[in-house]
Parts: structure tokens; sequence; C-alpha cells
């Protein structure tokens, strides 16, 4: 589960760099627009769906990673 949330965290960063470069994409060709952008969609599905297995997780596990998440943020 920490290797989930290690990855969660890893995801985040890259959508923030993606989306970072779609906005300095603004001045540039409009194909390279839509590659930035393409990259943004496929990481952003990719974050969703990692999201959504999480979430299948039953109430333990579940509260039991929530408890190693609040431990590794403080």
């Amino acid at each position: 589960m920490e290797y989930q949330a290690g990855k969660l965290e890893q995801e985040n960063q890259e959508l923030l760099t993606s989306l970072k470069e779609l906005r300095e994409a603004g001045s540039s060709s409009s194909l390279s627009k839509l590659k930035t952008s393409s990259k943004v969609s496929s990481r952003c599905t990719r974050s969703v769906q990692q999201i959504s297995g999480l979430k299948k997780l039953n109430g333990t596990q579940w509260d039991e990673m929530t408890r190693k998440l609040n431990d590794y943020s403080s």
C-alpha cells in the first residue's frame, strides 16, 4: 500500500509537470499543444484508474492505508 501511495504521489508530480508544460505550450504550435495535452490526458487517466483500484480496497485496508499516509505526512 505504501508503494501505491508513493506511485500516486509520483503520478501527481508528473501531472503537475505536464500541466506546466501545457501552459508553457500556449505560445507553441497547435501540434505541440496537442501532444502535451495528450500526455496530460494519459497521465490523468492512469491516475484515475489507480485511484479507482484503491477505492476497491475493503474498509480495513483503506483505513490502514490512510493511517500510513497520515504517518508518512507527519
